[in-house]
């Protein structure tokens, strides 16, 4: 990821399952995460290693609803699209 931002990324987009750990910012616990109980719905922050205080929004795609936009044809009809997008906001909320 550090080279990512070395080449001047600003964010990454990347799948539930490359998720390890993340951390609540200004704890120092790490919280072991997977596919499953990774939250989709937030964005988090990769910090740069150097310790220059670079570093890059991280998103994680929801699964399912990228499945259903790829093989389900789910954008044939934008009410399905939002319908969609607004149960897993329901679902995913806290």
């Amino acid at each position: 990821m550090g080279a990512l931002i070395d080449a001047g990324l600003r964010f990454v987009i990347l799948a539930p399952h490359q998720a390890a750990r993340v951390r609540v910012p200004g704890e120092s616990e790490w919280h072991d995460v997977d596919e499953q109980t990774i939250d989709t719905s937030v964005a988090y922050r990769y910090s740069h290693r150097d310790g220059m205080g670079r570093s890059m929004a991280v998103f994680f795609y929801d699964g399912p609803t990228s499945r259903a936009i790829a093989f389900e044809n789910l954008l044939r009809s934008s009410r399905e699209l939002v319908d969609r997008l607004a149960q897993v906001a329901v679902t995913e909320s806290w």
